[in-house]
């Protein structure tokens, strides 16, 4: 499989599942809009961040089907469309967009639950980053921040 891009503003793409020996396009996700071009394999599917703000829709974590290339789970908080999705170990980061328009980092497990949210806001557009240390983020001030993996909060 691979991400085909649909918007260039955006990066807004789809999935599509290509056979190797010709390049021919087998099959296309109904899925069409994971952001940031990011999918990562968690054994028990593909996790990406999918949607779109406005009306009823969000954008969220996502689990897809790898073979069927449709979606079969669907995480419960609003993640920032200009999210990074890391993996460390078990864990899945991605920035939470909370209702009163500010944004924290949040690690999630495979099941696309929310394990811990950081105890400092983070700019939506923040690089992540893990180290044997913490989680490195950008707070709103610029600064970059070491956050224990725990729980997320500021490493002394």
């Amino acid at each position: 499989y691979i991400l085909r891009v649909v918007d260039g503003q955006s990066f807004v793409s789809e999935l599509v599942l290509v056979n190797l020996n010709d390049g021919t396009e087998m099959k296309r996700s109904s899925l069409s809009l994971i952001r940031n071009r990011t999918i990562i394999d968690s054994g028990a599917g593909l996790i990406a961040i999918a949607g779109k703000k406005g009306g009823n829709a969000a954008v969220r974590l996502v689990l897809i089907d790898p073979n069927t290339l449709e979606m079969t789970a669907q995480g419960q908080d609003n993640i920032a469309e200009s999210s990074m999705l890391i993996k460390s170990g078990n864990d899945y980061y991605a920035v939470i967009e909370q209702g009163s328009g500010s944004f924290v980092l949040g690690r999630f497990d495979a099941n696309l639950a929310v394990k811990a949210k950081s105890s400092i806001a983070v700019q939506p557009f923040t690089a992540i980053q893990a180290t044997d240390k913490g989680i490195l983020v950008q707070d709103t001030s610029g600064k970059i921040v070491l956050l224990k993996a725990s729980d997320l909060t500021q490493a002394k």
